[in-house]
């Protein structure tokens, strides 16, 4: 049994490892990972921290290792002197003859491993604290879990800190409760480089004190070894500025407590917000998570809060550290994504595989119920695969039906440029008219575009698809179109009465505009409202190929020629 649970961890490490690789390979750069590999990449080059300082450097440092003798001189890239982070990034992925998808795969190839090690972590702690069977399971509610899967291919923070999290909360009651030079430096270390990963890791400062607390006798040695691992802790989080920057760390802090006392724009359920809606992560929550997972967490809670009097300080930990989390989860103005409780599930994973293995010893029953709930996550997360981003459960209709409930990195990072180019690319084509919530190049897949208004910081074309015989396109990522970063919000809910053609990846809704006139009056609409005169001119244009009599189209056209020639 043992050595059978040991290869099937393994071989659920493995099949994580493999499946995060091929979402990588599937998705374009999402906003985020245009500064994150680059920033770490200058980090290790120049030992500058100008870059990204808002956010702390460990995992940046990661992915940005990769990159580490491939390219140009850092100071020579186009946003280096004037320290713009987006325009550096952009510049670093993009310019030159560099093949930018493979530069992404080797930062994002990093945090999959990171990822990888976490699957079997989980099932290690699981296995501990409950046997074998538990530490399977456990592994496998991991290594299935959309949420994890998604962000486990991304060269971004999200992931990375949530298995540095774990580590560092599953090393603390060793390093509290035992002691010992060893155990205190580990959980020192750990705690340290979660610090240093994001600052989301922040309360696991509070848990050794709590734990020196919460067991009976020698307090005072207990907080005393607290102490000594906050402080290698520190020391390990000064090492990540590389000798550099040593109030860099505080900062950053300062810069995330103003983003959070200024607020946010957010979308949920129709509902819009800049300063946080306190249901807003129980509820992405309810419908980001596969059901049998959710069933598996609430069992398992009850089932590790049952084992406390054996497991006294495990036990706190698996409950105390999460709770922390999902706390200051609610208390954030910040609601950007679901992906912020990351570092908690697998903790829940560890308390679904206790009562997954509780439930198999039950005899047939038991072992048919848990087997039902583990082919209904893989089939689900399979069902989805390889556009786990944009998950959602049957709560909002299945993974089509995220978009109509959420934005932003819940559903659309701007990941999907591939899947909307082979949409394009199966039909000639006249023009597409792309509003791209992104910071990628669609250009780098082959796409060729007009520009509409959005928020995204793509590159502005005007280029046509040259087959004047060819379909034209409208494609509109979800947060554009849900006007979540637009003062007024209503500019593209024309759009919504419309069937669209496709949804690529679950992120952008393509319409087929061909020679449908008042498609383009409205597009033309849109850009005047944004004050986008550029953007506004082609569809005006083939709006009066359509209506050559439309005098007040006509004259909107000569107006705005004028503006753009000024």
């Amino acid at each position: 049994m043992r050595r059978a649970a040991a290869v099937a961890l393994a071989a659920l490490a493995l099949a994580h490892l493999g499946l995060a690789l091929g979402i990588a390979v599937s998705h374009s750069a999402t906003f985020d990972e245009v500064v994150y590999p680059a920033a770490g990449w200058s980090y290790l080059t120049t030992r500058d921290y100008r870059m990204n300082p808002e956010h702390p450097p460990l995992l940046k440092l990661v992915s940005g290792a990769a990159w580490v003798g491939l390219g140009p001189d850092v100071e020579t890239v186009p946003g280096w002197v004037e320290g713009n982070q987006w325009r550096f990034g952009r510049a670093a992925l993009y310019d030159g003859d560099r093949d930018p998808h493979a530069l992404l795969l080797r930062a994002r190839a990093a945090i999959a491993v990171l990822s990888a090690g976490l699957v079997a972590l989980t099932g290690i702690v699981a296995w501990r604290l409950a046997g074998p069977a538990a530490g399977v399971a456990a592994a496998a509610l991991v290594a299935f879990d959309p949420l994890v899967l998604a962000h486990g291919a991304l060269a971004t923070t999200d992931l990375g800190a949530a298995a540095l999290y774990f580590a560092a909360a599953i090393a603390l009651p060793g390093a509290v409760e035992r002691g010992g030079a060893g155990r205190t430096a580990l959980g020192g270390l750990l705690v340290g480089l979660a610090l240093a990963a994001k600052y989301s890791a922040l309360p696991l400062v509070l848990l050794p004190f709590a734990l020196a607390a919460l067991v009976r006798g020698g307090a005072r040695t207990r907080l005393r070894r607290a102490a000594a691992v906050l402080a290698v802790a520190a020391v390990t989080v000064a090492a990540t500025y590389l000798g550099s920057d040593p109030l860099g760390y505080l900062r950053g802090l300062g810069m995330l407590a103003l983003h959070d006392a200024v607020g946010h724009p957010a979308f949920a359920f129709g509902r819009y917000a800049d300063h946080g809606l306190w249901w807003f992560f129980p509820a992405a929550w309810a419908v980001k998570t596969p059901l049998p997972i959710l069933l598996a967490s609430a069992a398992g809670v009850v089932a590790v809060a049952a084992r406390r009097r054996r497991d006294t300080a495990l036990v706190a930990v698996l409950i105390a550290a999460p709770a922390l989390v999902v706390a200051a989860a609610l208390a954030s103005s910040l609601n950007l994504g679901v992906r912020h409780l990351l570092p908690i599930t697998p903790f829940l994973a560890v308390a679904g595989g206790v009562a997954a293995a509780a439930t198999w010893r039950r005899g047939v029953v038991g072992r048919v119920a848990v087997s039902a709930l583990g082919a209904w996550l893989v089939a689900g997360t399979l069902g989805a695969y390889p556009h786990v981003l944009a998950y959602g459960n049957v709560l909002v209709g299945g993974p089509s039906g995220t978009w109509r409930a959420l934005a932003d990195s819940n559903v659309d990072w701007g990941q999907d440029l591939p899947a909307l180019a082979s949409i394009v690319r199966r039909r000639p084509l006249r023009r597409l008219y792309l509003a791209y919530f992104g910071t990628a190049d669609p250009a780098a897949d082959g796409l060729r575009y007009t520009s509409a208004p959005s928020m995204g910081m793509a590159p502005r074309r005007f280029e046509a698809g040259g087959d004047l015989s060819g379909r034209e396109l409208l494609a509109v990522s979800v947060t554009t179109l849900h006007g979540v970063y637009a003062v007024r919000h209503d500019a593209w809910s024309w759009l919504l009465d419309r069937p669209a053609m496709a949804l690529p990846g679950g992120s952008i809704g393509v319409w087929d505009i061909t020679g449908d006139a008042d498609a383009f009056r409205r597009l033309a609409d849109v850009a005047l409202r944004f004050g986008d005169a550029d953007a506004a001119i082609p569809p005006l244009e083939r709006l009066l190929e359509l209506r050559p009599g439309d005098e007040e189209a006509r004259a909107e056209l000569e107006a705005l020629r004028g503006q753009v020639q000024k």
